[in-house]
């Protein structure tokens, strides 16, 4: 499912679905029971008129050579199949403009279900391309061409293995306006990420087992706020020990979501973001984090500026009663509860 935010549950941003057409485009198709060889039959019977074709689930693991015949299918689902190349014929789809395909999610044990490993430099080929969705692969090492995508808008590369050489390739595609690439294998942003300067929503939530955040951390790259146009940011588990004054140039956040991070304070400059809805701040009790619970959190003056917010989420924090009753009186009528 796009743009899950790895919480234990998982959050879920029902306004998002706006921006992911990917995932409401085929949620608003029937599911076809009918084998794959039947499916791209009819496809081909009438290949000028198909637009749409959705083959997901059906183990798919090539793609005929015919299947260039389809010269206008602007949107192709190939979702948990056993693909371990994208079919080199989807590179002949001059018309495509969203290409989703999934493999299978981390916690998935069947030795026979294969995914994505590496993408060809045809890819370059695909210059309407808009959307891709490639979440759960095991993609790594994306070659020079894949910075051609430059239509491309909305990028999920969520589960994959992706390291910070890829994210230089990654910071060349300035179109994007959104862009997952959570539980990777990143430790930094290069400061060419500055290039994304359309970004609206930004995941960046790292690897979870067993309910605890276990991959690669970047702790809170400043670069990010230079991204002047976010609305949505989510860093969970990302060892954040601090947040930089800089934060304050994000100001038309919407959602901010820094769940299981040990930072103890806030800048003043958090008050900048008057936007804010949804406040994640929320602490994750266990192993060694357990010690950051006991600790006192102070807020800023400035948190009282916040006066949109709807959701402030901060109840595993050690707040004292004085501060807790401070942000209650300034913060929204009801959004602060009385403390037990």
């Amino acid at each position: 499912m796009l743009l899950s935010l790895f919480i234990m549950p998982k959050i879920k941003i029902a306004f998002i679905c706006g921006f992911i057409l990917l995932t409401c485009l085929l949620y608003a198709q029937d599911e076809d029971s009918r084998p794959v060889k039947e499916i791209i039959a009819e496809a081909l019977a009438n290949p000028d008129t198909v637009t749409v074709l959705d083959l997901s689930d059906k183990l798919v693991d090539a793609l005929p050579e015919d299947f260039a015949k389809l010269k206008n299918l602007k949107t192709l689902f190939l979702n948990r199949d056993n693909l371990t190349e994208i079919p080199p014929v989807i590179f002949k789809l001059k018309n495509l403009e969203a290409l989703s395909i999934t493999g299978w999610p981390y916690y998935d044990d069947d030795t026979n279900h294969h995914t994505l490993v590496r993408i060809s430099p045809q890819i370059a080929s695909l210059t309407k391309l808009h959307e891709l969705n490639l979440e759960s692969n095991s993609i790594h090492d994306l070659p020079q061409e894949f910075a051609k995508l430059r239509l491309l808008k909305l990028l999920y590369f969520n589960e994959n293995s992706l390291n910070d050489s890829d994210m230089k390739v990654i910071c060349k595609l300035d179109s994007l306006t959104s862009l997952d690439i959570s539980a990777n294998d990143l430790t930094r942003l290069p400061i060419s990420f500055s290039n994304l300067k359309y970004l609206k929503y930004l995941l960046i939530n790292n690897r979870w087992a067993e309910g605890c955040p276990v991959g690669s951390t970047m702790g809170f790259p400043k670069v990010i706020c230079s991204l002047a146009n976010l609305e949505i940011l989510t860093m969970q588990g990302q060892a954040i020990d601090s947040l930089p004054v800089a934060i304050g140039n994000l100001k038309k956040l919407k959602v901010l979501d820094l769940y299981a991070n040990s930072f103890l304070s806030m800048p003043e400059s958090i008050g900048n973001l008057k936007e804010l809805t949804d406040f994640n701040i929320d602490l994750l009790c266990l192993g060694s984090m357990s010690k950051l619970c006991d600790l006192h959190f102070y807020f800023p003056e400035s948190i009282c500026n916040l006066q949109k917010l709807k959701k402030f989420s901060f109840n595993s924090r050690s707040i004292a009663p004085k501060e807790y009753e401070r942000i209650q009186k300034c913060l929204p009528k009801g959004l602060i509860p009385n403390k037990e």
